[in-house]
């Protein structure tokens, strides 16, 4: 399986983590990582809220990562189980074996992605491509 990166240097990929974790600090209420893998490779997911609420997925725009939900992730995992992937062809932390390219791959990726959750039935929020990915 060939790895797919979105960083030019390693110097960059120092600097993305470093303000990843930053903004991730910002998520004011308690979180953990999950790393799941999929046909599209891992998949880095930050989840918060208690495990007996629904569960709500959530997917950021382009070029940007989950950490971006913080002002809205307390109030959210109040009422759900809260799921912030990183899109496995963005930029993030994940491992990603091919991009996304069609609808279909968007179909498969989520598919995948929740069977590797065991979620069944989720509310989905997306942001400008995520919507997209949403939809598809």
């Amino acid at each position: 399986m060939s790895i797919i990166s979105r960083f030019r240097t390693p110097e960059g990929a120092v600097q993305f983590f470093a303000a990843y974790d930053a903004t991730l600090a910002l998520w004011d209420v308690p979180h953990e990582a999950l790393d799941v893998e999929t046909s599209f490779g891992t998949t880095h997911v930050n989840v918060a809220g208690s495990a007996d609420l629904p569960p709500l997925v959530l997917l950021h725009a382009p070029q940007i990562s989950p950490p971006v939900w913080y002002p809205t992730i307390a109030p959210l995992s109040r009422h759900f189980r809260v799921y912030a992937p990183d899109a496995v062809d963005q930029i993030g932390r994940r491992v990603p074996s091919r991009r996304l390219k069609t609808p279909k791959d968007c179909f498969d990726w989520h598919c995948g992605l929740l069977d590797a959750l065991k979620l069944e039935r989720v509310t989905v929020i997306g942001h400008s491509q995520g919507g997209w990915q949403a939809l598809n």
